[in-house]
């Protein structure tokens, strides 16, 4: 498993997180980190799944910015 970053626009309450943090859940990332502050969210998960875990995210309504990827 990888460390991913996502810069999340478009949550503004916690209800956004928690849709989030059920996809995430859902693609099986360990580790969830959700901040609305930061307008991101950090995780472990598998290579293969990052591009799901992102258009499902968007397909939720959000938009995301950025995917940093930590070695």
């Amino acid at each position: 498993m990888k460390k991913y970053k996502l810069i999340v626009e478009g949550m503004n309450c916690e209800g956004c997180v928690n849709s989030i943090r059920r996809v995430l859940e859902k693609l099986d990332a360990r580790n969830i980190d959700i901040s609305l502050e930061r307008k991101s969210a950090e995780f472990y998960a598998k290579e293969e799944n990052i591009e799901e875990i992102v258009s499902s995210i968007v397909n939720k309504g959000y938009e995301v910015k950025e995917v940093i990827k930590y070695d």
